[in-house]
């Protein structure tokens, strides 16, 4: 984890916004590279998803995906596991296994198929390593895994359009 902290201190650019915004890039090209390089993209279950929310309310869709869904998977798999666990220092050593934990759980609560599952996986894997990096400088890390999460739903949310 350590390697990862000072591979992202030299990679990342000083500013902020545009930290986030290269880490949102990153987790767009990581994803969409996963799933199509390893052909695991199943379109149909994709556009049966997308056609069975078409005649949904848009707004209420809007604020499901983009903005409550972010809201609390931040929270609950990332900022408040990651806070307890940070809190006690005797477990300190294990963040390993909590990423790969919280990833799993991540994945698990996308279950729309098993392709997306794999696919959230990593994004819980990334976001939980954005977590670790922004922990270890001393920086809030809700704010940008959620803005992340966000940007990452807004894109899913426009098929629904």
């Amino acid at each position: 984890m350590l390697k990862l902290y000072f591979w992202l201190d030299k990679t990342l650019p000083k500013n902020y916004a545009l930290q986030i915004f290269s880490l949102f890039l990153i987790k767009l090209i990581f994803s969409l590279s996963l799933n199509f390089a390893l052909g695991f993209f199943d379109f149909e279950s994709f556009k049966e998803i997308s056609n069975s929310r078409k005649n949904e309310n848009k707004i209420l869709l809007f604020f499901g995906i983009v903005i409550f869904a972010p809201l609390f998977e931040t929270f609950l798999y990332h900022w408040l596991p990651i806070f307890v666990y940070t809190s006690i220092r005797e477990i300190r050593r294990y963040d390993f296994i909590l990423v790969i934990i919280i990833s799993i759980l991540f994945g698990l609560s996308h279950g729309i198929n098993y392709v997306y599952m794999f696919s959230a996986f990593f994004a819980g894997l990334l976001y939980c390593l954005i977590a670790f990096y922004y922990e270890q400088k001393g920086m809030n890390f809700f704010i940008p895994i959620l803005i992340i999460h966000f940007l990452n739903n807004l894109l899913a949310f426009t098929k629904y359009i």
